[in-house]
């Protein structure tokens, strides 16, 4: 799940967050009447949250758009970040079926 954080980083910093941390957010920055936070949460109370779950967030400051070069840094590093975290999970998988 890719998520946009206000206030955490510098803006543009990709970082990687638990659901503890998203909900510790002061200003969740949603559109909806539920935050991620909670919606995640609801699912979790639910029996429905997946038991793999990566949150990784985007730092933005509304006020400070990100130039060209830094969006294309940014999309750099986040899709670094997630091809990282689904090759590990790929290992954890395949270790897990060879047993």
């Amino acid at each position: 799940m890719i998520v946009a954080v206000v206030g955490r980083d510098s803006p543009g910093a990709v970082i990687e967050l638990s659901l503890d941390d998203l909900s510790a957010l002061e200003n969740p920055l949603t559109t909806h009447d539920l935050s991620v936070a909670e919606t995640l949460r609801l699912a979790q109370s639910l029996g429905e949250l997946p038991s793999r779950l990566g949150i990784i967030g985007i730092c933005m400051d509304p006020d400070r758009p990100l130039d060209d070069e830094k969006k294309i840094s940014t999309a750099e590093t986040l899709l670094a970040r997630i091809d990282a975290w689904s090759q590990a999970q790929y290992r954890q998988s395949a270790k897990r079926r060879i047993g």
